[in-house]
């Protein structure tokens, strides 16, 4: 990318967000970058030739720009797949942190590439004089099946972290936890599995379909985390790792190993291999209006459906 200038594009004010990590990489390697939110798009310096956009399910129309790369990294197509098949059309580089959604653009798109989350050993990752929890999980309750599955592990496990902290607190908590559990939502392969594996503790996730996770795991030689079905195999296999150290260090320090590959450098690195010779697709105020009003169109259908 040389000296292109960067303007990075999400919602800043959210904690959690995955451009906050974006942000750290190009800081760390003194990129010439400035963050906007997606509604500062009009104010963007006509010298900026690379917009980043980062959706984590905001959803907005991305605004004409002469001679400017748009990039768009959509995270949450599990839970709102129709509204970024409308930020695709928009964009002249994709990518999607769930390959299921990623394979379904490749028909419509000539450019979507897969590209799942990641971690950042900064945060991640904690040097720590003891384990204090059993199980740990940092997240919020958001669907039924998880809902159970944590508080069976907050009955049976009582020396243990569940619930939400601060995202500078995650390394240390996760680090200090003998297992991390994750427990997706439609499908999804999220930030707390790569997180988990950072950490240095035994990563357990639920099996995870058309997501890439089995393509991850065929990237090593050697298992770097347990997979579960339900909630009893949960529970017993929770059971005999937390009496079996040796076996459960040997398999989270593979998880560690695999983690330094799966970074948010790394998928940054992969990014900026995509752009070299890419060049911008004129985007019209036609076109963008017609994504604005599909976008609300959706919106609205959303509303009206969560209130029946």
């Amino acid at each position: 990318m040389g000296s292109a200038k960067i303007a990075l594009v999400f919602n800043a004010a959210a904690e959690y967000t995955t451009g906050n990590y974006f942000r750290d990489v190009l800081a760390r390697q003194g990129a010439d970058f400035r963050i906007f939110t997606p509604g500062e798009q009009g104010s963007i310096p006509a010298d900026f030739k690379v917009r980043f956009y980062i959706d984590d399910g905001s959803h907005y129309a991305i605004r004409p720009a002469r001679g400017v790369l748009k990039v768009l990294y959509l995270i949450d197509t599990h839970t709102s797949f129709a509204q970024d098949q409308v930020m695709t059309r928009m964009a002249d580089l994709v990518f999607c942190a769930q390959k299921s959604a990623a394979d379904a653009m490749a028909a419509r798109h000539p450019a979507v590439h897969w590209l799942p989350l990641a971690c950042d050993p900064a945060l991640h990752y904690r040097q720590v004089p003891e384990k204090i929890y059993d199980v740990a999980f940092i997240g919020g309750v958001a669907d039924p099946r998880r809902a159970g599955i944590l508080a069976a592990l907050k009955e049976r496990y009582p020396r243990s972290f569940i619930g939400r902290a601060p995202r500078d607190r995650i390394g240390e908590i996760y680090s200090s936890s003998k297992i991390v559990v994750n427990t997706a939502v439609d499908n999804d392969l999220n930030m707390r599995f790569f997180e988990g594996l950072c950490s240095g503790s035994l990563l357990f996730t639920d099996l995870i379909d058309n997501s890439g996770l089995d393509l991850l795991l065929g990237q090593a030689p050697d298992p770097f985390c347990v997979l579960y079905r339900d909630l009893d195999s949960l529970l017993e296999q929770i059971d005999f790792y937390l009496k079996h150290d040796a076996e459960r260090e040997r398999i989270a320090g593979a998880g560690k190993l695999f983690s330094a590959s799966q970074r948010y450098q790394d998928r940054w690195d992969a990014v900026a291999a995509q752009i070299p010779g890419l060049e911008p697709r004129p985007l019209g105020w036609g076109e963008y209006l017609a994504c604005r009003f599909a976008l609300a169109r959706l919106a609205l259908s959303n509303a009206v459906r969560r209130r029946l």
